[in-house]
């Protein structure tokens, strides 16, 4: 879900006009949580539940709620950032070339 969200995110920004240092800013603050994203996705384990490697999806009760709302934020930034790169990239890559 997060990685379909990126795609769309250079679609639903593109009107945005933002100074130099808000826009970097805003990169810098949403690498370090994307970042933040992955490491809670692999400390995590999502990859075993991911792949059936885990028969069960254990719950940890005693984690306080706004903590796993927080992580699981950060996990779903981290994939809109990679579906964001993506866009880009196809953006990039599909528009032709200068004509000789």
């Amino acid at each position: 879900m997060g990685f379909h969200l990126g795609l769309h995110i250079p679609a639903m920004t593109a009107g945005l006009r933002w100074s130099g240092k808000v826009r970097t800013a805003l990169s810098l603050l949403c690498a370090v949580a994307a970042g933040l994203g992955f490491w809670l996705f692999g400390k995590n384990g999502l990859p075993d539940y991911m792949f059936f490697r885990t028969p069960f999806a254990f719950l940890d009760y005693e984690k306080a709620a706004a903590l796993v709302f927080a992580e699981n934020l950060a996990i779903l930034s981290a994939f809109a950032l990679l579906g964001g790169c993506v866009a880009a990239l196809c953006k990039a890559f599909g528009r032709p070339g200068p004509r000789l």
